[in-house]
């Protein structure tokens, strides 16, 4: 099941109709997460009871291969991260662990004082926000797209509908207009 990004408590705070279903507010939090390239979602939970966190493992970790870095850091590819479960080294074929490495929470993994040998890195991690800390940025995207799917059947993909003197121009062939994009570009993934 994937994550959803407005409880439905927060509909009317987001300017969405009472009738506003689940249904649609995982759809747009799919197309949301398709969007931000996090096939995962944004979201995780600590202890696995939260109810806006469907994830099929509590704090599902996020594993990153990436090679032997020269200056002395990995930039993972999803953060916020919130913890390194470990790092490891692929040397002659087998994965060792590394030890001494730390983390800042936009995704670069540090390994001072740990030696190299050259071999890939696996970098095993958390990362995104829990439900309480999702930017409102992310919820208002959200809420957006539900409100342009609720209103696309009256309008559908049409280049222009008139009805007397009112004129409705739509050129987007998506829900996902400028200004949703615009919302979401500061927390897409980091494409290395």
């Amino acid at each position: 099941m994937n994550p959803v990004y407005l409880d439905p408590t927060e509909y009317t705070v987001y300017g969405l109709p009472t009738t506003t279903t689940a249904a649609q507010a995982i759809a747009a939090s799919t197309a949301i997460d398709g969007f931000l390239q996090r096939p995962a979602g944004c979201l995780y939970d600590v202890d696995g009871a939260s109810v806006p966190v469907a994830m099929t493992e509590t704090g599902a970790p996020l594993v990153e291969r990436t090679p032997s870095p020269t200056n002395g850091y990995v930039q993972v590819s999803y953060w916020p991260v919130v913890q390194v479960i470990s790092v490891e080294e692929r040397i002659t074929g087998a994965w060792q662990a590394l030890t001494g490495f730390s983390f800042e929470a936009d995704g670069r993994v540090w390994l001072d004082g740990v030696t190299l040998s050259g071999g890939d890195l696996r970098v095993t991690f958390v990362a995104g926000w829990q439900y309480a800390s999702l930017p409102a940025a992310v919820k208002q995207a959200c809420a957006n797209l539900i409100t342009a799917a609720i209103q696309a059947p009256l309008v559908g993909n049409t280049k222009i509908l008139r009805a007397g003197d009112t004129m409705l121009e739509r050129f987007a062939d998506t829900l996902l207009d400028a200004d949703i994009r615009a919302m979401l570009n500061p927390y897409r993934r980091i494409i290395l």
